[in-house]
């Protein structure tokens, strides 16, 4: 599981002996989406290169070609965007939403009733969550502010979910 390469995704070094990677977003970096393109097309070019057999992402805040269809997803890649895959037996279900923060893409206001409903897709029972946004007080310190969503958090006390995977505050990277 990785998350937020921005663009650096040629330093990362993938194991060889995994069956599935799964990336949680910022696969890119530029807020422009012409200029994000060609970003994300070379991350997607390399993403889709690895060796296991299930390449599974979401998009991020930073991902904005992603956001206007700009880049084409190759077909090893499984792209969920507010959905659920089945891999080798696993539920796996993503999302790139995060509360507002700044002017990106995959952002919703936060506490708003669109967000809530975003999070109310997410399935009772899973193995795999991945969102870009953390939930509200889980490694979601910018060093000024927690930053993730309320709305999240209060939707994951009424699921089960084995692992949930997310990203997006880098001060807060494990």
């Amino acid at each position: 599981m990785i998350s937020d390469s921005h663009g650096y995704h040629d330093k990362l070094h993938i194991p060889s002996d995994i069956d599935i990677v799964i990336h949680g977003g910022d696969g890119s970096n530029a807020r422009v989406p012409s200029m994000n393109a060609p970003e994300m097309d070379r991350f997607l070019k390399w993403y889709d290169s690895l060796y296991m057999e299930h390449k599974i992402m979401i998009g991020g805040n930073h991902d904005t070609a992603l956001v206007v269809g700009m880049v084409d997803i190759p077909d090893g890649i499984t792209l969920l965007y507010n959905q659920m895959a089945v891999i080798d037996g696993l539920k796996v279900y993503g999302s790139p939403y995060s509360p507002r923060y700044g002017r990106w893409g995959y952002m919703l206001n936060r506490y708003s009733e669109e967000l809530e409903n975003n999070w109310n897709l997410i399935p009772d029972n899973l193995d795999i969550l991945i969102t870009h946004s953390p939930p509200h007080g889980v490694l979601d310190s910018n060093y000024v502010e927690n930053v993730g969503c309320e709305l999240l958090a209060k939707r994951l006390e009424n699921i089960n979910v084995s692992v949930h995977m997310f990203g997006h505050i880098h001060e807060q990277a494990v």
